[in-house]
C-alpha cells in the first residue's frame, strides 16, 4: 500500500477548499484560479518556477526558470564532481514576457526563458514520457532527455501559507538521463545519470524564508535513492525520500551551517532521527540582490551528501551522493 494518497484531480475541491496534503503522483494541471483575488493580489503574490538537475559521473547541472508577477530570472550552473569546481555559473534577470512557466509539470510542461541568442527550455509534450532540457548560453549548450516512464512516482504537496495564500509543489527524481553538455571545447555526457525537478506554483508570502536540500544517485548498496528536504516554507509536507521505486515520508528537517562560511560542511537532521546527513560543498551558486521591490539573499552550494536516511523502517546509507543545499531569504 502506498504511504501517501494519490494526487487529486485539482488543487481545490468543488466547494473551493484547498486540498492540503502530501500526495503520491502528479497533478494534471495546477489550477490556482479559485485562489486568485484580483489583479493586484495576483501580481503581488503569484510565483512559479521549474528547477531541473541532472547528476552523472562527469557533471552535475542545474537549470532554473523563475517567473514572478512583475519580474523573472533564469540561472544555470555546471559542477565537476571530480575536480570539485564550477565549470560555468550564469544568472540573468529578465522581463516577465521573456519567461513562461506552464500550469503543469507533467504532460504539457513548458518552462522557458529567452533573450536574444540566450535561451533555456524544459518541456514535455502531451502523450510523451520524455522531458527535454535544452540551453544555449554562450559557450555552454545543454541537450538532455529525462525518461519519466521508468522513474518512481513523484511527490505533490499542497499547503496553505496564510489567508488567501498557498503553494503547490511537485518533485520528480531518478529519471534516467541521456545527452550532453558542452562547455567551451569540452563535452560531458549525461548518459547513465539521473535527473529530477522542483516545480512550484502558488500565491506566496512577500517575505519567504527556507532551507532546502535535494540529492539523487545511489545508496551504498547500489539502489536508486533521492530525497527532498525542507526547513521552513512547506516544512515536513515535502520532506520525503525515494528508495528504489518507493516514496516515503521523513521527519521535519533541520539544517545546521555557518551562514558566513557556506562552503564549510552542513549537517541536516530531523526531529524523529530519520535524517542524519552531512553535506560537503565543492562550490556554490549565489545571488544577492536589492532592487527595491525585490530583495534576496540566495546561496545554493553544490556538492555531496553522506550519512543515513531511515526509509520505511530501513536504514539507507549514503556516500557522496550529488546534490545541492540552499539558504534563501527573499522579499518578492
Amino acid at each position: 500500500m502506498a504511504e501517501f494518497p494519490a494526487a487529486p484531480a485539482s488543487v481545490f475541491d468543488s466547494n473551493g477548499t484547498l486540498r492540503a496534503g502530501t500526495y503520491e503522483g502528479s497533478l494534471r494541471d495546477v489550477d490556482i484560479a479559485p485562489g486568485l483575488r484580483g489583479w493586484f493580489h495576483t501580481i503581488r503574490h503569484r510565483k512559479r518556477w521549474m528547477y531541473t538537475s541532472i547528476a552523472s559521473d562527469e557533471l552535475f547541472v542545474s537549470v532554473a526558470v523563475v517567473k514572478l508577477g512583475y519580474a523573472a530570472n533564469t540561472f544555470a550552473f555546471g559542477y565537476d564532481p571530480r575536480e570539485r569546481r564550477m565549470l560555468f555559473d550564469q544568472s540573468h534577470l529578465l522581463l516577465p514576457h521573456e519567461v513562461r512557466v506552464a500550469d503543469t509539470a507533467g504532460e504539457g510542461c513548458d518552462a522557458a526563458a529567452s533573450r536574444g541568442a540566450r535561451r533555456v527550455r524544459m518541456t514535455r509534450e502531451r502523450g510523451s514520457n520524455e522531458y527535454v532540457l535544452s540551453a544555449a548560453l554562450g559557450d555552454v549548450s545543454i541537450d538532455a532527455r529525462l525518461d519519466a516512464s521508468s522513474a518512481p512516482p513523484g511527490m505533490t504537496a499542497i499547503a496553505p501559507l496564510a489567508p488567501e495564500l498557498f503553494n503547490v509543489t511537485e518533485k520528480r527524481t531518478l529519471l534516467p538521463a541521456r545527452g550532453t553538455c558542452r562547455v567551451g571545447a569540452r563535452t560531458f555526457s549525461f548518459d547513465g545519470g539521473v535527473g529530477g525537478f522542483d516545480y512550484t506554483h502558488g500565491l506566496l508570502l512577500r517575505h519567504t524564508v527556507w532551507r532546502w536540500g535535494f540529492g539523487l544517485g545511489r545508496d551504498t548498496d547500489g539502489r536508486r535513492v533521492a530525497f527532498n528536504l525542507t526547513e521552513g516554507f512547506l516544512g515536513r509536507r515535502e520532506c520525503v525520500a525515494w528508495s528504489g521505486d518507493s516514496l516515503a515520508q521523513l521527519g521535519t528537517a533541520s539544517f545546521s551551517f555557518d551562514p558566513r562560511k557556506t562552503l564549510a560542511p552542513w549537517t541536516i537532521s530531523s526531529d524523529d532521527g530519520s535524517i542524519d546527513l552531512r553535506f560537503v560543498p565543492g562550490a556554490e551558486h549565489a545571488e544577492h540582490r536589492n532592487l527595491g521591490i525585490i530583495r534576496s539573499r540566495f546561496v545554493q552550494p553544490v556538492g555531496a551528501f553522506s550519512g543515513t536516511l531511515r526509509v520505511n523502517e530501513r536504514t539507507v546509507r549514503l556516500e557522496r551522493v550529488l546534490g545541492v543545499v540552499e539558504d534563501q531569504d527573499v522579499v518578492w
